[in-house]
């Protein structure tokens, strides 16, 4: 027993030692008294972890952006990749990308990069412009769907006919 029972213990004085956003370090006096004269002190010190919970949502810096690819990009190569940001931590924080809107087959996203990936050649006389909307959710529990980017894809011409 640290102090014997019949000593009134006041209130403990609490000193912030150092802080960050998420953990909090801080020294915790009690000061016991057994008459006027003598009294008893102890000093511990308390980590103090704050946990996060998921009240951020992903977002992009942009709600849309443009892109130039030429024609001749080679079907499996990345054409951009997308960087939506979530100001939790962990699990709360780990963004995942979802195509929500796509022409046909000519595109795909990794789920975990966010990169956007051409899956079928492309031809400027016969499709000059495309869009795709790129979703966002995080991993937390419960997840948290954010904000949407909208890619347009300009076909960039290259002289692929040749003279009549």
């Amino acid at each position: 027993m640290l102090f014997p029972s019949y000593l009134p213990i006041y209130l403990p004085l609490i000193t912030l030692i150092a802080s960050s956003v998420r953990n909090v370090c801080c020294a915790v006096r009690f000061i016991a008294f057994k008459n006027q004269t003598a009294h008893y002190a102890l000093c511990i010190q308390v980590d103090v972890t704050i946990l996060d919970v998921n009240d951020n949502v992903a977002t992009f810096e942009m709600k849309e952006v443009s892109i130039w690819v030429p024609e001749n990009a080679e079907v499996g190569s990345t054409i951009y990749e997308a960087h939506a940001r979530d100001a939790d931590d962990n699990e709360n924080g780990q963004v995942t990308y979802s195509l929500l809107d796509s022409p046909g087959r000519i595109f795909s996203l990794e789920r975990r990069n966010g990169r956007l990936i051409l899956q079928q050649p492309l031809d400027y006389e016969s499709v000059k412009r495309y869009s795709v909307v790129i979703g966002t959710r995080d991993e937390g529990s419960p997840s948290r769907e954010g904000q949407n980017l909208t890619v347009f894809i300009e076909v960039q011409d290259i002289n692929d006919c040749s003279p009549k």
